[in-house]
């Protein structure tokens, strides 16, 4: 399976599972497999979607684990949805490379990584200003005297104004952006989000709910994210289920958990449940019970 997922032990009772509800089932084969392949991702428990938030990272410990290494970051695995470059992804050593406007360094806000900006004119003429417009200047563009005079100058309660600003180069810069994006992609839940498929796409006989997931994102240009599919036979009976999960680190999180086998053993026991619950029906339709 791509993404690092490895079949578990119980993917094949599942896979016996679901196609004996299928079967039994009063909406059809294709409906009843749509239904459930919507209930194997996102299900409200035991979901890939649920136990992949079950995991996220708690506030903080994505800049906690790199101070402890010394904020050295390094992207190996280049995918589709984040290619990388020099270790970061594409996408923070661009915006890196925006934000220093050619410079080898820049001075930025320690909290939210803000260029700094100097006024150019009146009573802030040459000090830190909170909003810079058009006119308003940047370090390099300052003096050595003038820079010093502006970080030293003091807050009214005590401490510098200089004191939350630092100086990153391109590649430090792209480190910390990097990290954000991290932080926002765990808060977001990045790796449940890409189980919330927004379309079905036709499988390999032309069913258009034939139990082909995929969800598209936008921001990367209506990237597949991740699929569930329901490998048949020859004879079109169901055998098995392959996972492809997209995010960079979602096969390892999945092992790390347990996730698949998990997801597996819920479902199993939900659709034997459902499985009763269709005999019953056919049964009080035919008039053998009550």
């Amino acid at each position: 399976m791509k993404a690092g997922f490895t079949m578990t032990s119980n993917a094949r009772e599942f896979a016996a599972n679901l196609d004996a509800y299928c079967r039994v089932s009063s909406k059809g084969y294709g409906v009843a497999l749509e239904s459930q392949a919507w209930n194997f991702c996102q299900d409200g428990d035991g979901g890939l979607y649920s136990e992949f938030r079950k995991i996220r990272p708690p506030e903080g410990s994505i800049f906690a684990a790199a101070k402890g290494r010394n904020f050295r970051v390094a992207r190996t695995n280049s995918t589709s949805l984040v290619p990388t470059s020099g270790g970061v992804s594409m996408r923070a050593m661009a915006k890196a490379q925006s934000l220093l406007h050619g410079q080898k360094s820049e001075l930025f806000n320690r909290d939210n990584l803000k260029v700094v900006k100097f006024g150019a004119r009146g009573v802030n003429k040459h000090r830190i200003i909170r909003r810079g417009g058009k006119s308003s200047l940047r370090g390099y563009q300052l003096t050595a005297d003038q820079l010093s005079a502006a970080l030293n100058e003091p807050y009214a309660n005590g401490g510098k104004k200089g004191d939350n600003v630092r100086r990153l180069n391109l590649r430090a810069l792209a480190v910390l952006i990097e990290l954000l994006y991290r932080r926002n992609a765990t808060h977001g839940g990045t790796m449940a989000i890409q189980w919330l498929h927004k379309e079905w796409k036709r499988n390999q006989w032309g069913q258009k709910i034939g139990g082909v997931l995929e969800a598209r994102s936008k921001a990367q240009g209506h990237q597949i994210i991740g699929t569930v599919e329901f490998e048949k036979t020859a004879t079109g009976e169901l055998q098995g289920v392959i996972i492809n999960g997209f995010v960079p680190g979602t096969g390892e999180q999945a092992q790390k958990h347990n996730i698949i086998d998990k997801v597996f053993a819920v479902r199993s026991a939900s659709l034997l449940k459902a499985i009763e619950n269709a005999h019953k029906k056919a049964a009080r339709e035919k008039g053998l019970s009550k």
